[in-house]
């Protein structure tokens, strides 16, 4: 049996205002959503990438540029849930587990895959979340707050979220159009039980212009060594200095 992941890249991104798919944006020179393609490897036997309407060959192109190809790609949906099925569709029969995460979600670690896919082997998933650092009230619609929950026992939902293959398909087909904003939601609705891990703060997802900034600044920290040249003319009348060094000789270097 297997294990699959499929990351999501087919959501309009519309709240970061690029004007195009935001997981081919440029972070660090590298596109987010290889990015996230990388951190699954390790722990996949295969990748399935989702990408929007008409835009699997653009993909596909960045793809092959950074030696970092699907081994399946797909079309997603006009909602999440139906990206999500679409994939699950599209994955070998022998796949066990899979792994569903958003491409947005660039920064994910090793240690969160790892635990989340050590969840889903123990008890039959595996989800990534942190406790809720802020208190969360409860409104009408009108605003007016009409309750409190005790923040020690709210959670803040991420991905990864790992679930058997069988089980999460057959939750969608149970739910059927119902909404839901994640994949744990239908498990919940179809009677599955989910269980949680710690993710990690900077799991973030990359939704306005800020959390690329956030990205590329923490990219540009990371030590970077090159090589490089420059060629001048050697000239009477001219003092020869390399690196701030007098040598002695009858020429020096026409350039400055």
């Amino acid at each position: 049996m297997s294990v699959w992941t499929v990351i999501l890249c087919g959501g309009k991104g519309s709240r970061m205002g690029a004007g195009m798919n935001k997981t081919l944006l440029n972070a660090g020179g590298t596109p987010v959503f290889v990015r996230s393609m990388r951190a699954f490897r390790p722990f996949s036997d295969g990748i399935l990438l989702v990408t929007g309407e008409g835009e699997e060959q653009e993909f596909l192109e960045y793809a092959r540029a950074f030696d970092c190809v699907p081994d399946r790609i797909c079309e997603g949906g006009r909602e999440r849930r139906d990206s999500v099925l679409n994939a699950l569709r599209q994955l070998p029969e022998d796949c066990e587990f899979v792994l569903i995460h958003d491409g947005a979600r660039c920064f994910v670690t090793s240690d969160v895959i790892d635990r989340a896919l050590d969840s889903a082997r123990r008890y039959g998933s595996g989800v990534a979340a942190v406790p809720s650092a802020d208190t969360v009230k409860q409104v009408d619609e009108g605003e007016w707050v009409t309750g409190t929950p005790d923040r020690s026992a709210l959670r803040i939902i991420q991905t990864p979220q790992v679930f058997r293959r069988a089980e999460l398909l057959r939750a969608y087909e149970v739910c059927g159009d119902m909404p839901a904003t994640d994949d744990a939601y239908l498990m919940e609705q179809a009677g599955f039980q989910v269980h949680l891990t710690q993710g990690s703060a900077e799991n973030i997802k990359l939704t306005y212009p800020e959390d690329m900034k956030r990205l590329n600044d923490s990219v540009s920290r990371l030590p970077r060594i090159g090589q490089g040249y420059d060629a001048h003319r050697l000239v009477e009348g001219r003092k020869l200095i390399l690196c701030g060094v007098e040598i002695p000789y009858e020429k020096g270097l026409l350039g400055h």
